[in-house]
């Protein structure tokens, strides 16, 4: 179990590719037996077929401090036109939006918290130059370091 604060990134993994199977030799002698020379064309010619697939759909999430884990939706070769492909495809792009949202509040939080340190910093300085620790220029050139000026 991981907090959503430590999530700093994912990568979705759709490892797919296309089957073309050609069954014209089979459907041109089946074709041939049963209708003839016009049948062995006419089954040559419509032997082919071809579909997408996919063999892995998964999303890798990474935490602070270099931790990973790897969720698998589906880990063997199905038909993307399948109720099983969409049904996992639904899920896995939920996980996703799930998943920006998070990295998305995450992100934000870092940067207000860059501002309050950039705030706090500033403040140390100046009790610095109120003490008369530094002079107005330190100060100054401090204050434009910090941000980024």
């Amino acid at each position: 179990v991981y907090p959503y604060k430590e999530i700093i990134g994912y990568k979705p993994i759709i490892n797919g590719k296309s089957i073309k199977k050609h069954h014209g030799i089979t459907r041109a002698i089946v074709g041939g037996a049963l209708l003839g020379g016009a049948g062995a064309i006419v089954g040559a010619v419509t032997g082919g077929k071809q579909y997408d697939v996919v063999d892995k759909l998964a999303i890798s999430i990474f935490f602070k401090d270099n931790k990973q884990f790897e969720m698998i939706f589906l880990n063997s070769e199905t038909k993307t036109d399948s109720f099983t492909y969409k049904t996992l495809q639904e899920s896995f792009n939920l996980l996703a939006n799930k998943l920006e949202s998070i990295i998305s509040i995450n992100n934000a939080n870092v940067t207000d918290s860059k501002k309050v340190s950039d705030a706090d910093e500033i403040s140390k300085f100046k009790a610095l130059l109120d003490e008369g620790t530094i002079t107005k220029g330190e100060f100054d050139a401090k204050k434009k370091q910090i941000l980024g000026l």
